[in-house]
């Protein structure tokens, strides 16, 4: 048996990317020469190397491209997922504190006068870029009147009057409303059975949204008047005044740790 030596001609393609197309050579001769000793080890030699660069690879190029697009996209969505939860955590976090400053605030938790205090948590809460605690005038509204009630005892009249008159005192003008007065039995008269019973209570409120004292004051004398003409539709009545004081503008006394 004889040994023959057969030279055969060979094409090769490799597949390199790269944005030169001598980037391209050197990715192909490195993938080929490492294939080169397992090549001589079967007996194969390659010799006369000579290298070719075709047009780059449209749809290979474009597989590239797009992958790397899709890699970016996945990312970007991932970044912004996260952005989206902590920015979430930080609203909550947020909310939680001021909750809880204004929550020491209502239960009274601070020593000293109710300003004072709520100046310091007013403080704290801009200190951390929150906003601040809403402002609102403090106003006494003082309300006088007679009502005219049928009724056979002083004692029952005055009772008589104290109905009439609870749509107002107790919740018809808000939490924010707070009443104190009442009949004034001790110079009530009557006749006959019909009494007229002298009435005066005053309100106590911080009202907000008021750019000056004038205005928060118009603002609580209307509202009470409002009420009380509900209130007193079609019953006998007669001498109502109604006095509207401002004392102070500050920082709502009245706040509410969920919706402040």
């Amino acid at each position: 048996m004889r040994g023959y030596r057969i030279t055969v001609q060979v094409r090769l393609h490799v597949w390199a990317t790269a944005s030169r197309s001598a980037d391209a050579h050197h990715a192909a001769r490195t993938a080929m020469q490492a294939h080169l000793p397992a090549l001589a080890a079967a007996g194969i030699v390659l010799t006369g190397l000579t290298w070719l660069a075709d047009s780059p690879d449209d749809s290979a190029v474009s597989q590239s491209s797009s992958a790397g697009q899709s890699t970016a996209d996945d990312d970007l969505a991932a970044a912004t997922a996260e952005r989206a939860a902590a920015f979430d955590a930080l609203v909550g976090l947020r909310r939680k504190i001021r909750a809880r400053a204004i929550r020491a605030l209502v239960d009274a938790e601070f020593d000293g006068p109710y300003q004072p205090s709520a100046r310091r948590v007013d403080r704290f809460l801009t200190g951390l870029g929150l906003d601040a605690l809403p402002r609102a005038h403090h106003i006494t509204v003082v309300v006088e009147l007679t009502l005219l009630v049928v009724a056979r005892t002083v004692e029952q009249a005055c009772d008589a009057a104290s109905q009439v008159m609870r749509a107002v005192t107790s919740t018809g003008l808000g939490a924010a409303w707070e009443a104190y007065g009442g009949a004034e039995s001790d110079y009530a008269t009557g006749e006959h059975g019909r009494w007229r019973v002298p009435w005066r209570h005053e309100y106590e409120t911080w009202l907000r949204g008021h750019a000056t004292s004038a205005d928060a004051g118009a603002a609580a004398h209307a509202a009470v008047r409002v009420a009380l003409h509900h209130t007193l539709a079609g019953l006998a009545h007669e001498l109502m005044t109604v006095t509207a004081t401002v004392h102070t503008a500050g920082i709502d006394q009245f706040l509410d740790p969920e919706s402040d």
